[in-house]
């Protein structure tokens, strides 16, 4: 939980984005879960009612593939669409 305390780098920028999003009227709440990311992300998909995942990665590496390769193997049921944002390289 220290993760997500005001005065961790990482803790400010959730709080930065999470009232950005409130302000903009998309509205929801941060869950912090533990274990390997795309298996995590994945379960929690399939628990909840979700009707975009997001992911924001890194310009390079394979995150984001992982997690996609995750996600295909649920039940069609529980397959949303998915919005990758990247930033721009040059």
């Amino acid at each position: 939980a220290a993760l997500l305390t005001a005065e961790s780098g990482p803790g400010e920028h959730i709080a930065t984005c999470a009232r950005r999003l409130n302000e903009a009227g998309v509205h929801g709440l941060v869950k912090l879960r533990q274990g390997e990311l795309e298996e995590q992300i994945a379960a929690e998909v399939a628990a909840g009612s979700y009707d975009l995942i997001t992911l924001a990665a890194e310009a390079h590496g394979d995150v984001v593939q992982r997690i996609l390769r995750q996600l295909d193997t649920l039940p069609p049921d529980h397959r949303q669409p998915v919005l990758v944002i990247k930033p721009l390289t040059e």
